[in-house]
């Protein structure tokens, strides 16, 4: 079932007073001058086919009090009335089915079922940037994803990722100035504190020997200062024969005791803290290479799973493009684009993309076989051509809004009402 616009009729919509309509098969020129009644028109099209959101807030033309809508696409004839100037919401839709065509659906539900997306304006998505392109086209196709949400899930990935890497650089840095542990190093470091305990003891030992030595020293200087007095004074000769004797006994004490006194080699145990020093400085120095390279292989596991995650959403991205069914074969996403051929669909000629579009749209509405095209002043003969000949060919009718002022083209509007009609009317003499 194929099914185009036989007749429309409006009142009080928008600019429009009252209008009579019975289009030609293919290409329909709604013209005249500018603020007639040339997008109302249009848009009168739109509000009674599409429903609520091609609805403005106020549909209703300035002055009246309510308005009406009426298209023969066919199989049904449509009707849409509003009530209330001041409240778009309050509208009627009517579906009548012709004699014959079954009713089994609300009028809503009707119109949802042979309506595609009339919305889609070729020329309107030609003109429009890569990315408005993409994020139209993303919206007309079911990818099985939302792209938006992907798009910003693996940008966050990605930045994820290049923190990790930038990590992975300032470890890679830290560990480019260190020296691998040599093997056999231990992992503990040797106990300082019992060894200098020892060095204390062994030098505690040493003074109290030297302090021997001096009552030693001292002695044996008392001796002979002694042996001099006892020479000199012959009178105390008794007296320092006794303190003669008793000092030969303390210092045969002491002397005793120093023959059997032995200090300890602290050569070797000042070299087993020199040693134990180096040791520990090196296992120090082996317990940070450790933890970088530890650290380095954590976030070099972390950078590759976000390079997996990466890839597995580039996977998902590229599966659910291969499965999307494409209005126009050729026609696919890339980048934040839309690409034709597997080249941004930007680099297409002003033909081409005036061709695919329509294609696009075509694909868009295969029931209700019906293009709206705004400004298409903005093409020349030969793209207006080119329009009228895909509506030939693919059996399209499109609408198109051409500012003109000369009366000769299309359905003219002028003060929100058909003025002339070449199509269905000879052009009057001058």
């Amino acid at each position: 079932m194929s099914l185009r616009i036989i007749k429309l009729t409006a009142e009080n919509i928008k600019r429009l007073q009252a209008i009579e309509i019975t289009p030609p098969e293919h290409l329909v020129q709604i013209t005249g001058a500018n603020a007639q009644g040339k997008s109302s028109t249009l848009d009168a099209i739109a509000m009674v086919l599409t429903g609520s959101k091609a609805v403005p807030d106020r549909p209703i033309r300035e002055g009246a009090e309510k308005g009406s809508i009426v298209v023969d696409i066919g199989d049904y004839t449509v009707t849409r009335t509003f009530t209330d100037p001041h409240d778009a919401t309050k509208t009627t839709l009517k579906v009548t089915p012709k004699p014959g065509v079954a009713r089994n659906a609300t009028p809503q539900a009707i119109l949802n079922d042979i309506t595609g997306k009339l919305a889609f304006d070729p020329l309107a998505f030609a003109a429009m940037k890569p990315e408005e392109q993409f994020t139209t086209l993303a919206g007309l196709v079911d990818l099985g994803i939302d792209l938006k949400k992907w798009k910003l899930d693996r940008k966050a990935t990605f930045d994820e990722r290049t923190s990790a890497n930038r990590e992975i650089k300032r470890l890679e840095v830290q560990l480019t100035d260190k020296t691998p542990p040599p093997e056999g190093l231990p992992e503990s470091e040797i106990n300082l504190l019992a060894i200098t305990q020892e060095l204390e003891v062994a030098n505690s030992q040493i003074r109290e020997n030297d302090t021997k030595r001096r009552f030693e020293f001292t002695a044996r200087k008392e001796y002979e200062r002694l042996q001099d007095v006892v020479t000199n004074l012959e009178d105390q000769l008794l007296k320092a024969k006794a303190n003669l004797s008793q000092q030969k006994a303390d210092w045969d004490a002491f002397a005793a005791d120093i023959a059997t006194l032995e200090d300890p080699d602290t050569t070797a145990i000042n070299q087993r803290i020199q040693v134990a020093s180096q040791t520990n400085q090196a296992i120090r120095e082996a317990a940070n290479y450790r933890r970088l390279k530890a650290d380095l292989e954590m976030v070099q596991m972390t950078a590759d799973g976000f390079t997996a995650d990466l890839d597995r959403m580039d996977s998902d991205r590229t599966a659910a493009l291969q499965k999307a069914t494409f209005p126009v074969p050729g026609l696919s996403l890339g980048d934040d684009l839309v690409t034709y051929n597997d080249l941004p669909f930007s680099q297409a000629s002003d033909s081409e993309k005036l061709r695919v579009s329509m294609a696009v749209a075509m694909a868009l509405n295969p029931t209700l076989r019906v293009i709206l095209i705004r400004n298409a002043s903005l093409l020349d003969r030969a793209n207006l051509a080119i329009i009228e000949q895909l509506a030939i060919d693919n059996d399209f009718q499109v609408w198109a809004e051409c500012v003109d002022e000369s009366g000769e083209v299309g359905i003219v509007i002028e003060d929100g009402k058909v003025a002339w009609d070449n199509y269905n009317e000879p052009t009057p003499e001058n």
